[in-house]
């Protein structure tokens, strides 16, 4: 069931996000760039829009959740590169490797599957790296068997390592700095293990502004890029625009007297003469 009010909406500034796209690119990007991550709607702001002004702004990357998010970018003609950061379940690997996505993996007995969708193209993928939030990703022991079996499938090759920063919108956590160690460690043993070049990318918005040394390649970043900051104490640190305004047409208005009340629970006292205006929110 779908109800539209007629009388409050949302009205979104792509302009003004777009502003706040190159805000952190010059800020706090990584080495190659920005992921802008438009997931669930791109933060209620309208995900086909949203990646589609990206798009046309240059934007280096997109990031979704999930399958169905990176699918329904390629209907609607969105052909910049896409990564969907929850790894997949195999069923969905013949369409993501149809749509060009970039599909992450976290299990060594996936890469079979992949291989037998992706037939005689040659596909990429980012390997999803636990470093202790516990939720997807390899764990760090299980990293050099992984690449091992990996050899077996010439078709496929390592097109990226991510993990995520959980704790990073805490102020000096120190589960931070134990993940970005591990996942430095980590990296250094991929490095070791294979003889080219791949993206590395760790930060998070609130990462990006308090983790400079571990910014990588990219930074993957959402709250910033809708003109919020994910912690209150990094207001402040990049100058954003706002990206969206609620509107609602008056109801009502009327005067109310000092000493009224009101409301549910009486919770508002008047203190002096006011005229209140009702929305229909």
């Amino acid at each position: 069931m779908s109800y539209r009010n007629e009388d409050f909406w949302i009205e979104v500034n792509l302009e003004n996000l777009c502003a706040n796209y190159d805000a952190v690119r010059k800020t706090v990007g990584g080495k190659k760039g920005v992921m802008a991550v438009v997931k669930a709607d791109a933060y209620g702001h309208g995900m086909v829009e949203t990646a589609k002004a990206l798009e046309s702004h240059g934007a280096d990357y997109l990031a979704v959740s999930h399958f169905g998010e990176g699918k329904l970018l390629r209907e609607n003609g969105i052909k910049m590169p896409v990564l969907l950061m929850t790894p997949a379940l195999p069923e969905y690997y013949k369409e993501i490797v149809s749509l060009d996505l970039m599909p992450s993996l976290d299990r060594m007995e996936n890469l079979k599957a992949l291989s037998q969708a992706a037939g005689d193209r040659s596909v990429g993928f980012h390997l999803k790296v636990n470093t202790g939030m516990n939720r997807f990703g390899v764990d760090c022991y299980e990293i050099e068997d992984l690449l091992s079996a990996l050899q077996s499938y010439p078709n496929l090759f390592l097109a990226g390592v991510f993990s995520h920063l959980p704790t990073a919108l805490r102020k000096d956590h120190p589960q931070t700095t134990v993940q970005i160690k591990k996942f430095h460690d980590a990296v250094e043993k991929i490095r070791s293990c294979v003889d080219y070049d791949f993206d590395v990318h760790l930060c998070n918005s609130a990462g990006a502004i308090t983790h400079p040394e571990a910014r990588w390649d990219y930074v993957r970043v959402g709250t910033l890029l809708y003109g919020q900051f994910p912690a209150a104490f990094l207001q402040g640190t990049i100058d954003l625009r706002p990206t969206w305004q609620a509107k609602a047409r008056i109801l009502e208005t009327r005067q109310v007297a000092p000493g009224e009340t009101v409301g549910y629970g009486a919770d508002f006292r008047v203190r002096s003469q006011m005229r209140l205006g009702v929305i229909p929110v």
